[in-house]
């Protein structure tokens, strides 16, 4: 989002609350928008810049038209300077965030989101040629919302084609990489997933994006090396991700840490390393995720099998 010295994003903060004034949903109305330009008109940014800061504080909002009230804003913006790229890049991610079942429950709804959500961040890429940024939002819509199940891997391929656009244009963008890795991890395909988490930049990424993501990709790189048949590499691997763990307090691990997954399913489906276990259950019960992985008490495991 645009950023503003200290004394006008107050003023910027006032008029959207403002605009979001009343008890009920958020209504957005023509009448509205320009009040909320008129009140920021000193402001030193553009029209439509103001609008798409505007839209974006308020896209987790609940509005009285659904979707409707929120592209309004959007729409306004696009209006007020057709050639901003970042408007239309903002509204295609909006776009995909509404997409989700929890925002708009008809399936027929969110393919029309997810349409749309297509379709401008087309028109952001048209106007900023060789974006990467653009490109990830594309392979993350893809990712996230397959049309069918039937066509999960259609959409997966044509999110991993964005991700791999994202990084040939920006071979910074540690984010993208993460979903390069992503894509073959959920093929399954062990020994390219390796290689794809080892590319990715595991200092930068913790500096660009929240904590938990650098943690977690460790944890799945670990879980890769399991299942591709390097067990003393993944007993490594977790046993290292676990030492770490351990060193937090008790908010920083919550902070860092967002589930167990890759690390129960490989330690009680394969591994099946009694030390790594009981370490995994340990790290359960502090965090709190007990409940969620019964498999890791020893009444939930089905008797190793011997080789």
């Amino acid at each position: 989002m645009n950023h503003l010295p200290a004394d006008q994003q107050v003023r910027f903060d006032k008029a959207v609350r403002h605009f979001r004034s009343g008890n009920g949903p958020v209504r957005v109305t023509p009448e509205k928008l320009r009040d909320f330009l008129t009140a920021t008109h000193d402001l030193d940014l553009p029209p439509a810049a103001r609008l798409r800061s505007l839209a974006i504080q308020l896209e987790t909002e609940e509005f009285d038209q659904g979707w409707t009230g929120l592209r309004a804003i959007y729409e306004a913006a696009a209006e007020a300077d057709p050639a901003d790229a970042l408007v239309l890049h903002s509204w295609g991610i909006s776009a995909t965030h509404w997409a989700d079942k929890a925002k708009t429950p008809s399936t027929s709804g969110r393919a029309a989101i997810v349409s749309e959500a297509e379709r401008v961040l087309h028109a952001a890429l048209e106007l900023a040629p060789g974006d990467s940024s653009v490109a990830h939002a594309l392979g993350w819509l893809n990712y996230i919302h397959p049309a069918t199940a039937e066509a999960t891997e259609k959409q997966r391929s044509e999110a991993l084609n964005w991700f791999e656009r994202a990084v040939q244009w920006d071979p910074g963008n540690t984010l993208s990489q993460l979903y390069i890795s992503h894509c073959f991890h959920d093929r399954k395909d062990w020994r390219r997933a390796i290689s794809e988490y080892e590319k990715v930049d595991l200092d930068r990424l913790p500096r660009d994006w929240p904590a938990w993501r650098a943690v977690k990709c460790r944890e799945q790189l670990a879980q890769c090396y399991a299942y591709a048949g390097d067990r003393a590499e993944s007993l490594r691997r977790f046993t290292a991700f676990l030492d770490e763990a351990d060193a937090w307090d008790k908010e920083s691990a919550e902070e860092r840490i967002i589930n167990l997954d890759e690390l129960v399913k490989a330690a009680t489906d394969i591994l099946m390393d009694p030390k790594l276990l009981r370490r995994a259950r340990l790290l359960a019960e502090r965090l709190g995720f007990q409940t969620w992985y019964p498999e890791l008490s020893p009444a939930g495991r089905a008797p190793a099998v011997s080789p």
